[in-house]
């Protein structure tokens, strides 16, 4: 099981060791669990604070949600989960 916490709002959060290889990028995010959600996206507070280099991203698409659209880059990354015992993959 993988663990977690809820906030002071009630909102489930899980904490994410997220690795992205073509950009050598790793580090510790806290992810908000979304059980309807295709994607995962990185908000600007978690990417200025892994130093994401935004002059190097090349897949821009459009992500459409119940607040609006806005425009994200795509790359593939790992995401690792740690429960009670084990780290999740």
């Amino acid at each position: 099981m993988i663990a977690g916490e809820f906030d002071s709002a009630g909102w489930p959060y899980v904490e994410g060791f997220l690795v992205i290889p073509r950009l050598g990028i790793y580090g510790n995010v806290q992810f908000l669990l979304d059980t309807d959600a295709g994607l995962t996206c990185l908000h600007p507070e978690d990417s200025l604070n892994l130093d994401i280099p935004f002059g190097r991203l090349i897949s821009p698409t459009m992500s459409y949600g119940i607040g609006g659209s806005s425009i994200y880059d795509r790359e593939s990354a790992v995401l690792s989960f740690l429960d009670d015992e084990v780290i999740q993959s």
